[in-house]
């Protein structure tokens, strides 16, 4: 099926979080994410 997408693979979550890290700066802050799926080639 085409309907998803495994993107990580993992024990749990703390194994394949989305974001890690520490953000350190002003008040304002904007996360941008962009995602491009191409099909495979046989």
């Amino acid at each position: 099926s085409t309907d998803h997408l495994t993107l990580a693979w993992g024990r749990d979550y703390s194994d394949v979080p989305p974001v890690t890290g520490v953000c350190v700066g002003g008040s304002q802050h904007r996360l941008s994410v962009s995602v491009d799926v191409l099909p495979l080639e046989q």
